[in-house]
């Protein structure tokens, strides 16, 4: 707005100075009459214009009434040349608060002689000014009115859009330990939190499954504990309770010697669990020969299997990559738990082959009467024992398949279980070559 206004201001100039360039080819040698030509230019303009003419030699020739009490000359600009007499003028303003453009120009005039004139014109510009300076004010008053109303939209909209969040924030406050039921996904919720609220959610789902196995865990662990303790304090108490022969004391210790044994093994295979469940643990994987590791893990049980007429058979070839100690940990574990599963004149079968290029399998498979199909997903959960009757009597602790589980695990690799009634059982560690 400002540089239209400027241009239009100096358009005026323009144009006057175009009027006194004809005007004096016409009259340059009558000077009342191109006093009157002056007076008669400045008073018919829309906006008021003071005009002073001078010759080349700095002679006055004609000027607007008053000029001089308005503008002194020394306020006016030098004059421009010929050929830039469209140059734009300067501004001036007086202790009245009027504002004037000065302009300073050489012209010609139309005549034979090409006379040179100094042109020194000032046009009042105080209203245009006055439209500026209203229109910045308005602008910064209406600049301040909208950043207000602006931040006060924004703060309302910011606060709406916290609302769930807020909400969010009071239910997971509620969340305790005791109260991982609690959810906070809800169809009320914006889209962009509806992935936040689920991810959330699920989170909560792995936390309350978590607290569960671990709750069930030590129940197991104190049930477990507390039974050889148990009978410990109990065979203590009747041995003490009166005086005993040499021959009875030994008998008690003998027996006691089968619960500490239980006892250590328990011990032995939680700080095991707690090893290869660690997930800082590095194990280093190297290649070995699958028949061969498979033939050891047969020789270390065949006095078992055969005192329990069961049959092992060791098939297979390849390469498989595996801490050999935990490799062998896991083979054992799951021959032992077959062996323990398959009934007199059964067999058990040690079996490894690579499936794909990145996949080689173990598998123990015996004979005997299967898993029944809905306790499956259970059979590696710590403590579970399909015959707990049984496995007491036989030593277990139901952390054999736990421990693989955790092995296999630690290895990036899976064990996966195929079994049905009165069927061949047949556990499957899956081991994934590099």
């Amino acid at each position: 707005m400002a540089a239209n206004v400027q241009r239009e201001e100096n358009g005026y100039l323009d144009d006057d100075i175009d009027d006194l360039q004809n005007i004096l080819a016409v009259y340059h040698k009558n000077p009342k009459i191109l006093q009157e030509e002056i007076d008669s230019e400045g008073r018919d303009k829309n906006f008021p214009t003071y005009f002073r003419v001078q010759d080349s030699q700095g002679n006055l020739l004609a000027e607007f009434p008053h000029i001089q009490e308005n503008i002194p000359i020394a306020n006016f600009p030098l004059p421009s040349e010929l050929s830039i007499a469209s140059t734009a003028g300067i501004k001036w303003k007086d202790n009245r608060d009027t504002t004037f453009l000065l302009k300073t120009v050489w012209i010609e005039d139309g005549s034979r002689e090409k006379i040179r004139y100094k042109i020194q014109m000032a046009l009042n510009v105080t209203p245009q000014e006055t439209v500026l300076v209203n229109y910045r004010q308005s602008m910064v008053i209406g600049l301040v009115l909208v950043t207000i109303t602006s931040a006060l939209i924004c703060i309302t909209i910011t606060r709406m859009g916290l609302r769930p969040l807020a909400e969010i924030t009071a239910t997971t406050q509620r969340i305790t330990a005791s109260q991982l039921h609690d959810r906070i996904a809800d169809s009320r919720w914006p889209k962009e939190l509806t992935v936040l609220a689920g991810a959330f959610d699920e989170m909560l789902d792995r936390l309350e499954d978590s607290f569960s196995k671990l709750s069930r865990f030590s129940d197991d662990l104190a049930h477990e504990l507390r039974t050889p303790i148990n009978a410990l304090m109990v065979t203590a108490d009747v041995i003490l309770s009166k005086e005993r022969t040499p021959e009875e004391y030994r008998q008690a210790l003998e027996s006691n010697m089968e619960e500490y044994s239980r006892l250590s093994r328990i011990i032995e295979r939680l700080l095991f669990l707690a090893r290869v469940t660690n997930k800082e643990t590095r194990v280093e994987r190297l290649p070995l020969d699958l028949r061969r590791e498979l033939e050891k893990i047969h020789e270390l049980y065949r006095a078992m299997a055969e005192e329990q007429g069961v049959e092992i058979i060791c098939q297979g070839e390849g390469i498989v990559h595996a801490e050999p100690g935990l490799f062998g940990r896991a083979v054992s574990n799951l021959l032992i738990n077959a062996l323990q599963h398959t009934p007199s004149g059964g067999r058990v079968t040690l079996a490894g082959t690579r499936v794909s290029e990145h996949l080689v399998e173990v598998r123990v498979s015996n004979t005997g009467t299967g898993i029944p199909v809905e306790i499956l997903p259970k059979i590696f959960d710590r403590f579970y024992r399909v015959d707990s009757g049984r496995s007491r009597s036989t030593g277990g602790v139901g952390l054999g398949l736990a421990i693989v589980k955790s092995i296999m695990d630690l290895h990036g690799g899976i064990v996966t279980v195929e079994s049905s009634p009165n069927q061949e059982t047949t556990f499957i560690l899956g081991f994934t070559v590099d």
